[in-house]
């Protein structure tokens, strides 16, 4: 089968590593001949972050783009399909730029996952488009029961599928024993529990209240050491509330295992998610969550079996969790965590459901 995967980017994004991991999954099968088309620029460097990742055996297409939707973009995706001729044309981005191929290629067949709930990925402008589109030509497909809930209310359909997102067991590296000299040494004591948040900075992923929540643990003479890892802090503002030297900000990293193979816990604060592929990553390694019930989130973890997971959103009860744990009230064990993540969301799993729809859509005619 020819499959073509879509994405405006490879930039450090949970959607952008699923797209990857997906596309070296599929092609590991040699009956599958797998294109990844990035439409905008990757000479811009945040925009190939997960280049060197992919696969020799994926066939790799870059449109050069300066916008991910525009005239431009249109024309080249239509162009890179019509001289492709993928059996299967499935889409990460916004559902526009594929329009016009959509209407106009009628061999191949479209799917399009959305990885965050409907009313913020879909589009007021375009909502008229994007209803036909998938009422008629794409196949929709949600990640975890509240985005599928989303699309159905949004759009007015009943005819997504929902497929749980998936990823790779996260592998440590090379840099692996000098990862864990670095965090020794960011210890202010030996033997405290180290917790991890891997995201950029983004108003819903509410860091803000992660630090509140770890400057009062400080406050009050918890031991911990918080690393942070991604990018966008220096320009947020919120580097100024860190108040204790426990939490330390690492920037962007490209061997994040080794820093989830060092840590205890994740922490995720999280306003609006669809699934995170950080979180289920960090499963994967017995790396205990800890996360508000933000999206997709309360379909993976069930409290005080494979993480912890608040009632709500509140800042309080985020704080009253962790500091339970930090008293040594948890029960959660790595073993739990990781049986979870091998039962429920590996990449075999997940790329293995999307081949089954793929070759039901292909044996379907008009």
């Amino acid at each position: 089968m020819k499959i073509l995967q879509l994405t405006y980017h490879l930039t450090a994004g949970g959607a952008e590593r699923f797209v990857v991991d997906l596309c070296n999954e599929l092609s590991a099968n040699k009956e599958n001949e797998v294109y990844l088309v990035a439409i905008k620029d990757d000479k811009i460097p945040e925009n190939s972050h997960y280049l060197g990742e992919l696969s020799s055996n994926v066939n790799y297409i870059c449109l050069g783009c300066k916008k991910g939707l525009s005239l431009e973009s249109v024309r080249k995706i239509y162009g890179v399909i019509k001289r492709v001729k993928p059996d299967i044309v499935h889409t990460h981005t916004n559902l526009i730029p594929i329009f016009l191929p959509a209407f106009l290629l009628r061999r191949p067949r479209y799917v399009h996952t959305m990885h965050t709930l409907a009313n913020r990925g879909g589009s007021k402008y375009f909502h008229g488009i994007e209803h036909s589109l998938y009422k008629k030509r794409v196949q929709a497909v949600t990640i975890s029961s509240l985005n599928d809930s989303s699309y159905k209310e949004f759009y007015g359909l009943n005819n997504s599928i929902c497929i749980n997102n998936g990823c790779p067991t996260k592998k440590t590296t090379d840099k692996f024993e000098e990862t864990r000299k670095e965090i020794e040494l960011l210890k202010n004591e030996e033997n405290i529990p180290v917790f991890i948040h891997v995201a950029r900075y983004h108003p819903v992923k509410n860091q803000q209240m992660l630090f509140s929540v770890f400057n009062r643990l400080a406050s009050e003479n918890h031991k911990f050491l918080l690393l942070v890892l991604g990018d966008g802090f220096e320009k947020s503002g919120l580097i100024e509330e860190i108040r204790t030297e426990n939490i330390k900000l690492l920037g962007l990293k490209q061997n994040v295992g080794d820093y989830l193979a060092c840590a205890d816990y994740f922490v995720l604060t999280s306003k609006i998610e669809g699934l995170p592929i950080s979180l289920i990553e960090a499963m994967s390694l017995g790396v205990v969550p800890i996360c508000t019930p933000a999206g997709g989130v309360v379909d993976v973890i069930k409290n005080n079996i494979n993480g912890y997971i608040t009632k709500d959103l509140s800042e309080e009860l985020f704080y009253s969790c962790v500091k339970s744990i930090l008293e040594g009230e948890g029960a959660v064990k790595k073993e739990d965590v990781v049986d979870s993540f091998y039962k429920n969301y590996t990449m075999e799993i997940c790329a293995s459901n999307y081949c089954q729809l793929y070759n039901k859509m292909t044996k379907k005619k008009d």
